[in-house]
């Protein structure tokens, strides 16, 4: 029972001063023998073997790698010209680089967050407090809202870079506004009905433009209710704006 590994042989361009050939023997996969790893799975294949591998079989165009991979970009297309040698159909992808993404006070490392899973701190991989796209998209953050704001760190810059949340909220919002539906409520205790004098007598729908020119579909009805504290202001004739 234990542990090993199956390598592969291949000849690589080690950078250096003077770029030159050496044939290294590189880890592409683990054999684990353990009881308490079970029978049904006994290898599994390495980052380095399988990334390159289920890209090309993805038919993947363009794989996005932080700089910390830059050493292993060689290793990344060896295999996958390899790979796509056995499989005349696949393409290869190319490698967009791109700096590391911190944001602020966020635990990002994997060995942080299993952390604070193994204290109960949070409640799992889709807690909207973790960096997780789970947790994201739980927390109200749209796909293309995501999207846009990795796009954007996607530059030739070469220095790693640190952001505020505001920034990814901000365009969250921006996408949202103009679809986003908007509901108000009151507390039980203490609403007031208030009657619009000329209002319709069933709810309609209507629609009117809001702030940057976007479109939002309401109800007009003759009566509704507010808080009272609101209604204390009021007296009969007042024209108001309910926001």
């Amino acid at each position: 029972m234990g542990q090993c590994a199956a390598c592969i042989s291949c000849s690589l361009p080690i950078a250096c001063w003077v770029m030159r050939v050496r044939r290294v023997s590189v880890t592409g996969f683990w054999v684990c023998i353990a009881p308490t790893a079970g029978t049904r799975y006994k290898v599994y294949p390495t980052y380095d073997y399988a990334a390159p591998w289920l890209d090309a079989a993805e038919g993947v165009t363009h794989a996005l790698r932080t700089l910390e991979f830059r050493d292993r970009d060689i290793l990344y297309n060896t295999v996958q010209g390899a790979v796509i040698a056995l499989h005349p159909g696949w393409r290869p992808s190319t490698i967009w680089e791109f700096p590391r993404i911190h944001m602020a006070w966020t635990p990002q490392a994997k060995v942080h967050q299993r952390a604070l899973l193994s204290a109960g701190l949070v409640d799992g991989p889709t807690d909207p407090r973790l960096p997780t796209l789970r947790g994201l998209m739980r927390g109200g953050c749209h796909p293309d809202a995501l999207r846009a704001f990795l796009l954007e760190q996607v530059t030739p810059a070469r220095k790693e870079t640190y952001h505020s949340w505001d920034k990814l909220w901000t365009i969250n919002r921006r996408l949202l506004d103009p679809s986003a539906s908007r509901h108000m409520a009151v507390m039980e205790h203490g609403k007031t009905l208030l009657h619009v004098i000329g209002g319709p007598d069933a709810p309609e729908p209507a629609t009117v433009q809001w702030k940057q020119g976007h479109i939002v579909k309401v109800v007009r009805y003759k009566d509704v209710w507010i808080d009272e504290d609101d209604a204390k202001l009021l007296t009969e004739g007042d024209e108001v704006t309910l926001l």
